[in-house]
C-alpha cells in the first residue's frame, strides 16, 4: 500500500492552502425588474426619498447575495451573505452596485461593487460621471463619509458587458494611460476626484471618493505627517487631487482642496 511521508503530507497540505488562498475573493447576486418600495430602515427610507426628489429618473432596488473569500485567521474560505443595493436609471441605461448599509453600522463608508453604463453609453465620460456624481449625492448622507472600492482587473469585469472587445481593453488595465503605471479606467476616477489608496496588490488600485468635509480633514491629517506624504511622493496634501481636471467637487471647492493650505 502507497503512503506519504509525513514531510510530503505536510507539502501537500501547504500547497492546498496556498491554492485556496490565491482564489480572488468573489460575489454572486441578481436582482428583479422591480425597484425596492417596501418599509425599510432609516439610511435606505432617506435614500429613497432623496431619489424621488433630487433624481426622479433612478430608484433603489435590494436583493441578498453571497461572498466567498479566504479567512486568514482559520485558514479556509468561508461564504457569508450580505444586502445589496443598487441605485438604476427607470431607463435602465447606467446603475451602480454596493453594500447596502443599515442604520444599525458602525461603518462610516460604503463599499461600491460596480458603476456600470449601458454599451451605447460605454466611452462617455461625462455619462460616467454623472452616474458617479449621483451615487455621491445619494449614498454619502446621514453620517457616511466616502465611498471606496477597487478598479476591477479584467479577469473580473465580465459582470456587465462591453460594447466591443477593443472597449473593455482600452479600459483595462492593461492599456497604459498617461498617468504612469495606471489605466484608462483609473485616470478617469482620478480625473472625477477620486483619490488613489495604498496597497501592495499592482493589479487593481484601490480608490476612494470623501465628502468635500472629509476631504478637507483628509487633507489636514495627511499634511501633519510628511513620513507618509515622502511615500506618496508629493510635497502636500492638496497633490492628492493634481489630476482631479473635471472632479465631482465644485470649483471652489477644488481650489481649496488643490491649495497648500492645511
Amino acid at each position: 500500500m502507497f503512503r506519504l511521508s509525513s514531510e510530503e503530507l505536510i507539502d501537500r497540505r501547504l500547497n492546498y492552502l496556498r491554492t485556496l488562498s490565491s482564489y480572488q475573493n468573489f460575489s454572486e447576486y441578481h436582482f428583479s425588474d422591480s425597484f425596492y418600495s417596501g418599509h425599510y430602515d432609516a439610511y435606505v427610507q432617506g435614500l429613497i426619498d432623496f431619489l424621488d426628489s433630487r433624481y426622479p429618473n433612478f430608484g433603489l432596488k435590494i436583493t441578498k447575495g453571497i461572498v466567498n473569500y479566504w479567512d486568514p485567521d482559520i485558514r479556509r474560505r468561508k461564504e457569508d451573505t450580505f444586502e445589496i443595493g443598487r441605485i438604476e436609471s427607470r431607463d435602465q441605461k447606467m446603475w451602480v452596485d454596493f453594500y447596502l448599509p443599515s442604520s444599525d453600522d458602525e461603518d462610516e463608508s460604503i463599499k461600491i461593487l460596480f458603476f456600470a453604463i449601458a454599451p451605447e453609453l460605454q466611452g462617455n465620460f461625462f455619462a460616467f460621471k454623472r452616474l458617479c456624481k449621483i451615487a455621491y449625492d445619494a449614498l454619502l448622507r446621514d453620517g457616511m463619509l466616502f465611498m471606496h472600492g477597487k478598479t476591477s482587473p479584467s479577469s473580473s469585469a465580465q459582470k456587465y458587458d462591453f460594447r466591443t472587445s477593443p472597449t473593455g481593453r482600452q479600459l483595462m488595465p492593461e492599456r497604459p494611460s498617461d498617468i504612469e503605471g495606471m489605466s484608462a479606467l483609473d485616470k478617469a476616477y482620478l480625473t472625477m476626484g477620486w483619490v488613489p489608496l495604498e496597497s501592495d496588490d499592482c493589479e487593481v488600485l484601490s480608490i476612494f471618493l470623501p465628502t468635500f468635509e472629509q476631504a478637507v480633514e483628509c487633507k489636514r491629517r495627511l499634511n501633519a505627517d510628511k513620513a507618509h506624504m515622502d511615500r506618496m511622493g508629493i510635497k502636500h496634501a492638496g497633490m492628492m487631487w493634481r489630476h482631479a481636471k473635471k472632479p465631482i467637487y465644485t470649483k471652489k471647492q477644488m481650489q481649496f482642496l488643490l491649495s497648500a493650505a492645511a
